[in-house]
């Protein structure tokens, strides 16, 4: 991106207030602060107050801003957008159009990414996935004895690799846990985590 392009965006920016990143040459604002490990593709922006730190990745056209922190290593691309006070750590990916805002925070091996939203104080962690909805608060999430259990768009389930709509898994829910030979007290035990995220959205 060139100073020209950035001005179209940011018209009072100058040599003087922003500067290329020397790893990916990505623009950073003076008053953002990007350590030298870290990697900001030529597209991407770092700005306001925002930090990225050790081995992170910042790329495509990707912006970080406000008070937000990126760290470990953790990845943000595509039109993904950081801000507020929000943070993403460790092996997080952060993609697409999705945006992380507020105090949200996104760490672990988690993934956000489509259009999801994260705001308030809502977490995603673990090898959680969300990639659709507005997200006030945190997705259900469960470890589970043998699969993790989340929410990665509402009304929709996903169980290990297997991604269903709610009536779905109530529909074939038994049928894939006899598949990949789960015991009945196990299934049981995913029967659980199935209603209680019905129960739990009749109050959302």
């Amino acid at each position: 991106m060139t100073l020209k392009e950035l001005q179209e965006r940011f018209p009072d920016a100058t040599e003087e207030t922003w500067h290329h990143h020397p790893n990916g040459d990505g623009w950073v604002q003076n008053t953002a602060l990007v350590s030298d490990t870290a990697y900001i593709g030529p597209d991407a922006m770092v700005y306001d107050y925002a930090q990225v730190h050790d081995n992170s990745i910042v790329r495509n056209d990707a912006k970080v801003f406000g008070g937000a922190l990126v760290s470990d290593s953790a990845q943000i691309y595509g039109h993904a957008e950081i801000h507020g006070s929000a943070k993403v750590c460790q092996y997080a990916k952060v993609f697409g159009h999705a945006e992380v805002c507020d105090t949200a925070y996104v760490y672990g091996n988690a993934m956000v990414y489509g259009t999801a939203i994260l705001r308030g104080n809502a977490k995603v962690h673990s090898d959680a996935v969300v990639y659709e909805g507005s997200w006030g608060g945190s997705p259900l999430y469960i470890q589970g004895s043998s699969y993790s259990f989340c929410i990665p768009a509402p009304g929709w389930i996903k169980i290990g690799c297997r991604v269903l709509s709610v009536e779905d898994w109530l529909e074939k829910g038994e049928e894939i846990a006899r598949d990949y030979r789960l015991s009945a007290e196990k299934i049981e035990e995913y029967r659980k985590y199935v209603n209680l995220y019905i129960e739990l959205s009749k109050s959302q």
